[in-house]
């Protein structure tokens, strides 16, 4: 899922999966539910997700949420292209910037994917939608997950790369592998049991 950089609000709705139309549809079937203030539902707990005191929430109201989410990762990265860009810095800041804007193309990739449905997973509350990105991070592979796209929103790898320079680069990306091993490594035993996320009303 690409956003392409783009800023409009109304550009990204379009992107959004359940739109008003299937809100109604849910509440009609019976799969949520719908007072003064609009459709609602309430949380459930997930392997990434185990919060004893479970909420209702407003769907709509938490799609905003993930909204204002994206725009603001959005323009943290710009921002991170900018220092990596202007400026002398150390290598060692170098190479943090370029980490930190990864994770961020990396983070925005995933929202988008839940917003538009392509993560098919269920409509999620935003505490929810924040606990899965959390849950993703776990082996940091963010880098090898950005270099496999064909394009990607913030274009972290193409900037890094120009702004690093080819040897440089190759260096960043060996100490990101060097990080990821021991990050996995970690968690070696400690997997959580997988189960399909898949939320079982699609859309028509």
């Amino acid at each position: 899922m690409e956003f392409e950089g783009s800023h409009s609000l109304h550009a990204l709705r379009e992107k959004r999966k359940f739109q008003p139309i299937d809100l109604q549809r849910l509440y009609k079937q019976g799969h949520i539910e719908k007072d003064y203030r609009g459709y609602f539902t309430f949380e459930h707990a997930y392997p990434f997700f185990e919060e004893k005191k479970l909420k209702k929430y407003y769907i709509n109201e938490e799609f905003e949420k993930v909204e204002q989410t994206i725009e603001g990762f959005m323009s943290e990265g710009e921002n991170l292209l900018q220092r990596l860009v202007k400026g002398k810095r150390s290598t060692e800041q170098e190479f943090e910037i370029a980490e930190q804007l990864v994770q961020l193309d990396f983070s925005i990739i995933l929202l988008l994917d839940y917003y538009s449905g392509e993560s098919h997973l269920p409509i999620l509350s935003h505490r929810q939608v924040l606990s899965w990105l959390m849950h993703e991070y776990r082996y940091r592979l963010f880098i090898d997950f950005i270099e496999k796209q064909v394009s990607t929103p913030l274009k972290s790898r193409e900037h890094i790369e120009g702004c690093l320079g080819k040897l440089k680069y190759k260096k960043w990306r060996q100490q990101m592998d060097q990080r990821n091993t021991a990050q996995q490594q970690t968690y070696t035993n400690r997997l959580l049991v997988q189960s399909p996320y898949r939320f079982n009303i699609e859309k028509d």
